[in-house]
Order: structure tokens, then sequence, then C-alpha cells
């Protein structure tokens, strides 16, 4: 079922309204208490057309009539209760921090949910300051429409806004797109049925159908910003599913908003990376989806759209730019594919908008093998990289906005230059027959990650590729069985005993029947 994506801007909005004290609901619990709370509340509480009823459950309590405008069913104000008490504890689950006790508004500390007339579908309204234990917290309450049907979607809406209550007593005061996109995929996380419920992928403005847009794009006008859940998804399986409330964590901890700096502390403490990095693997990860889906990058890859691309080159020379789409700030990319049929190298170059920062991979798909390689660039933003025909016959740019510095509704589009040429093949090594061939990584030295080499040893002839330092030690070594054709040895960088190698000079050596061949390689 499709819902209107403009019912759903659930928006947390703060403003100074007088002390309201209400009568505490039957059973409420009272002692020592004083009457009046010493916190003045941020917002009134709502008042109710008829004589207030209640539904009560462990951490819910649900304010409801059965006349006047706010008219209720009682069966509906249960399965608000049920359904939001049930997200409540599923979130807690997780480990996340739960809603702040609001001081005894309403009748007592439980979260306060009011069933009423109101023109949203709903909201989370931020109630009275909780800074225990972090500095800008705040306590919630809801406010659900009295008209919504009673099925599915009303467990994916009382996810949504409880998360929202949690994620206030982190922080009250950061920006719009981190709330919905994180409390989205929270209810992704904690209910995956209501996935089917509410698939984001397919709407106009996402991060698969406009990937040029940033993670923080957030205008009232369309619902990206509930589309960005799939940016909190790929952290979730990228590093793990404690990796967004460790940021929402930190980003509670310090008072004021630094939504970004956190992001790459969070990452670059705990999962030896930054934030950078992550908006790269995250543009990866985003063009293997729909019917790319390798098996490899997204667990739900193959139930979501395509990834929109930015440009498709099949015949060579070929060159372009952003066009009508250039990326805007965090996470913007513009993939470019070129297919190789030919039997030469593919020689790909980037040049993109100086005094920004950007990271360039080139994804080289042969067959069901990917190499994911980053293109170095120099001070003005340009690069070069050969791919190897042995190696890829399609060959993926993906330049990726790192810098946080603005977003896609401030800052605007970066404009960049590409081009893609042949070049014959460079064979390396002696010409007799059964003699050893090392390929490939001309274009990638010195080098930061994992390296394919790629190896054409003579039918039936055994090889062996040695990665030997700086003082002549062998470091790590590979078997190879001749087959006459290329094949790809990928080292990562570790030594035989898994440990990441020094940088510096290596040579890579490869032994066969007809010979020897070896290069330098530069670790950084």
């Amino acid at each position: 079922m499709k819902i209107s994506r403009l019912l759903l801007l659930t928006i947390l909005s703060f403003m100074v309204a007088p002390l309201s004290v209400r009568a505490a609901p039957p059973g409420a619990a009272t002692a020592g208490r004083p009457e009046v709370p010493s916190v003045r509340p941020l917002r009134q509480r709502p008042e109710l057309s008829g004589p207030e009823l209640y539904r009560s459950k462990t951490h819910v309590l649900v304010h409801y009539t059965t006349s006047g405008r706010d008219s209720t069913a009682p069966a509906f104000a249960e399965s608000v209760a049920v359904y939001s008490e049930s997200a409540w504890v599923r979130i807690a689950r997780f480990g996340w921090a739960m809603p702040a006790p609001d001081q005894g508004y309403g009748g007592d500390d439980r979260m306060d949910i009011y069933v009423r007339s109101v023109g949203i579908v709903a909201g989370s309204c931020p109630d009275s300051a909780y800074s225990n234990p972090y500095p800008d917290g705040v306590s919630c309450y809801h406010q659900y429409n009295c008209s919504l049907a009673m099925n599915e979607w009303l467990k994916w809406v009382g996810t949504h806004e409880t998360h929202h209550s949690a994620q206030a007593r982190y922080a009250g005061n950061l920006g719009r797109w981190s709330y919905e996109n994180t409390s989205n995929y929270v209810v992704r996380k904690v209910f995956p049925d209501c996935w089917e419920v509410y698939d984001w992928s397919f709407d106009a403005v996402s991060p698969l159908s406009t990937p040029w847009l940033s993670i923080n794009h957030s205008p009232t006008s369309d619902n990206y910003v509930g589309a960005g859940a799939l940016f909190w998804v790929f952290l979730d399986e990228y590093y793990g599913e404690d990796a967004p409330r460790r940021i929402w964590d930190l980003m509670g901890r310090h008072a004021g908003e630094h939504t970004f700096r956190d992001f790459d502390s969070v990452l670059r403490t705990d999962y030896e990376s930054s934030l950078a990095a992550a908006l790269g693997h995250y543009a990866i990860w985003r063009y293997f989806t729909g019917a790319r889906d390798d098996g490899l990058h997204f667990a739900l890859a193959e139930s979501l759209r395509n990834c929109v691309v930015h440009a498709r080159h099949t015949t060579f020379p070929a060159s372009g730019d952003q066009g009508s789409h250039g990326p805007r700030g965090p996470a913007g990319v513009c993939p470019i594919e070129f297919v190789n049929s030919s039997s030469q190298d593919l020689i790909i170059t980037f040049d993109g908008q100086v005094r920004h920062d950007w990271r360039v991979y080139v994804l080289a798909i042969r067959g069901g093998e990917v190499h994911e390689q980053l293109m170095d660039l120099d001070a003005a933003n340009s690069g070069e990289l050969r791919i190897p025909v042995a190696l890829a016959q399609t060959a993926v740019l993906l330049p990726v906005v790192v810098e946080t510095a603005g977003d896609s509704d401030s800052t605007a589009a970066l404009q960049f230059d590409y081009s893609a040429s042949l070049a014959d093949e460079k064979v390396l090594g002696l010409e007799a027959p059964g003699t050893a061939v090392l390929l490939g990584q001309r274009g990638a030295n010195p080098v930061a990650g994992s390296v394919p080499f790629v190896v054409t040893l003579g039918t039936g002839v055994p090889g062996r590729l040695a990665l030997i330092d700086a003082t002549g030690r062998e470091v790590r070594d590979y078997r190879v069985a001749g087959t006459g054709r290329p094949e790809t040895v990928t080292w990562d960088l570790t030594d035989r005993s898994g440990m990441r190698v020094a940088s510096g000079i290596y040579c890579c050596q490869l032994s066969g029947a007809g010979g020897i061949v070896q290069r330098k390689l530069i670790v950084k």
C-alpha cells in the first residue's frame, strides 16, 4: 500500500508556551512529586474536544475522547497504545536511550500520545528539557490524527514517532534530516515487514532516483528527508548494527549541533574509518541495487530500484561533465558507466571543481568479479586511472562529494569533467612461450587499499606471485595455476600473519616456467 509522501512530514518543532497543569489519569503515581513541575514545558499540552479517556501501557499513555471533533473509537486508541508500546520495547532491545520522562506532564512520566483532529499524520512535540545525561535532551509528547486507518500503517507511525522521542532524549536541536532518516531506518530495523508498507526506494526523490543529492537534503517540498533512511541502513550493514546508535550517542553528549564532526569521530575511533570513506562506500553500495545486485553489497538490493546512472558510454574516446545534475554536498554522486568491448585498456580521467573535497572511485567489473579502486587526485582534484582490459568489461566512475560544509539546499551543484580513451595493452615480461606475464596496477601506484594483479601463465604452467619488502624479506606469496587466460590475484596489503604491511617500496615478483617478471609497488 502506497501512502502519500506529503502526509509524512513529522517535524520536531520548538516553541515556548504557557505552563499547563492537567489532572492525572486514573491510577497515575503522584507520590513524591510536586503538583507543579519545576521546569516549564516548551509546549502547552493539547486540550481534547470532550472528556479525556486513557489507554494505559507500561511505557505509554494514550489520551483520547469519544466526543466532539477529536472523537476516537476506543479500539483505535487501544491499537495506538499497543503498537507504540511494542515499538518502545523493541527499540530498547537495540540499546537506544529511551524517551525521557516528562516530569509529570500528562499525569505521570510515561510517553503521552494525544489522539485528536490535527493537520498531520502524527507528530513528536518537544515538551521539557531533560539534560540527564545529554545536555540538549528534551522529553516529548505525540499527537496522532484521529482519522488514521487502523492497519499496518499505524505500526509504522507508532515506531517512527516513538523513536523520535528517543532521538530527542539525545538532542532536541539537530538537523531535521537526521531525525527523519534515522527514525525511518529504525522502523525497518524493528519491524522489517513495515518496509513493504512504506517502500522509500521508489520515490521520485530518493538516494537512488536522485543520487546527486546530499544525505542532508531536507526541503519540505519532497520526501528525500525520509528516503535518506537508506544511508542509515548502509551504516548498519557496512559497519554493524550498533553504528547508528553510537553516532547518536556522541551527538547527544556534545552540546550544540555538530552532526558531521561526530559522525567522523565515531567512524574513526570505533571502526578505523572516516566519514569521507563512509560516503564513498555508500556511493558504491547504492550502485549495486536493483538489477545490478551482485549479492555482495546490500542485503535488500534486489528489492530496490536501480540507482540512476548519470551517463553511459560504449564508444571511445568519450567525455562529459556534470550536466544538469552536479553532485550537491555530502554523498552526492553521479555514476558514469563505460562498456569496453575492445581488446584495449581503458584510461579514465577526472577533473573536479577545486576547493571542494572529492573521492573518486572506479569499479572494474568483469563477470561476477568487482574490483574497487580509489583514484589518486592531485591538488587540483584531477586524476587518471588505467583499467586493464583483462580486469574489466564494464568500468564505473563514481565521483563522490565528501565535504560537509554545506548541503544540497544551500550549496550549488559542483562541476566536473571526465574522459575515457582506449590504449594498447602494455605487457610486462618475456615473450617466449610459457613465460609468466604480470599485468595491471600501472595507473594505481602508490596504493593504499587492496591491489588486484591480473596474471597470465601458459596453460599447465604453475606460477608463484611473491611480495618482497625493501629489506628483501618475503612478506606474502600466492600460488597461481597456469590456464592460458588472465587471472586475478588480489593482495590486501597484509603479511602472512594478517597484519597490514608498513608503508614503503615492495617488489612484486611473478615466477613461472619461462622466467621471472617483477615490478615495483609503493604502499602508502
